[in-house]
């Protein structure tokens, strides 16, 4: 028997999940690189945010935690690795990214292309992803992450299906080891001074 989840979000939610998404993700060093003045990223930050999670909302990939809304998390659900473009959040997340209006596409490109072969080559076959994934400054170490992430690990582990995130921040590594993701494989950006870690996480008995 599956466990409940967290709730899914609507559009009436979507302002306080832009708000913490925006928060949370200001100073990664993904969106440093991409966006690298701070002005043009508070501004341009949010309104990615808002279409991205839109889309994500339109699909019931969005989950959240906490009334008020503490924590945000974007799961896309059981997808192929080789057909994951399909899925509304992650066809949002690529336009995104190669949006001249947020990035230069060829920063944007190049990096991207790099995250889609990481998850071809560890996750080619069926299997959840937790896309992203952010919690309220107010919020942290509450326990709120967990909430966002314990239910889909069980549910992964009745369906018998493998897990895969990125992550950019080293920092993050031992909160998803805590939850028995590894870390398969860790690629430098030349010229970007990024690192992207691959976790995955095995269905357990």
């Amino acid at each position: 028997m599956e466990p409940p989840l967290p709730r899914r979000l609507g559009l009436d939610d979507l302002d306080d999940a832009v708000e913490i998404m925006t928060q949370a993700f200001f100073d990664d060093p993904l969106w440093t690189y991409l966006i690298q003045d701070k002005r043009r990223r508070r501004k341009l930050l949010p309104e990615f945010f808002r279409r991205f999670l839109r889309r994500g909302i339109e699909s019931e990939e969005v989950y959240g935690a906490g009334r008020p809304l503490q924590g945000v998390a974007v799961w896309v659900m059981a997808h192929h690795g080789g057909e994951w473009i399909s899925r509304p959040s992650e066809e949002a997340y690529l336009e995104l990214l190669l949006d001249p209006m947020f990035t230069s596409s060829s920063s944007a490109r190049s990096l991207f292309s790099t995250l889609d072969k990481l998850q071809m080559r560890y996750a080619p076959g069926p299997h959840m992803y937790l896309s992203s994934i952010g919690v309220a400054a107010e919020a942290r170490g509450r326990g709120v992450a967990s909430l966002l992430i314990r239910p889909f690990l069980a549910m992964a582990d009745v369906r018998s299906l493998p897990i895969y995130t990125e992550t950019v921040k080293a920092s993050n590594i031992p909160l998803y080891e805590h939850f028995h993701f590894v870390v398969v494989q860790s690629v430098g950006i030349s010229g970007s001074g990024l690192t992207i870690w691959s976790l995955l996480r095995c269905p357990r008995t």
